[in-house]
């Protein structure tokens, strides 16, 4: 399967993620998300991964956890208007 041949590459692992919070499995998302921020440099795609594992952690309803990753979110983008609008709403 994709994931077994590519468990080293990190853009499938984000897209599983992407997947799994789709399903609304968010552990699973967060599991994902969580194991392949660390491997990539791109500041927008950091920021994109930050606020989806916030966003998890949101509709889990663990606002400080979503707020922490919301906030790294928009160090890496301060034009990203989700990350802020999900923001303003904690």
């Amino acid at each position: 399967d994709v994931l077994t041949e590519n468990k080293n590459n990190v853009y499938v692992r984000i897209n599983l993620g992407k997947i799994y919070e789709k399903l609304g499995n968010y552990d699973k998302a967060i599991e994902f998300f969580s194991d392949s921020v660390g491997f990539i440099q791109d500041s927008l795609i950091r920021s994109d991964i930050f606020y989806s594992l916030g966003n998890c952690f949101y509709v889990k309803n663990e606002f400080s956890k979503a707020k922490i990753y919301l906030e790294k979110s928009i160090e890496l983008n301060p034009n990203n208007a989700k990350t802020r609008r999900l923001l303003g709403t904690l």
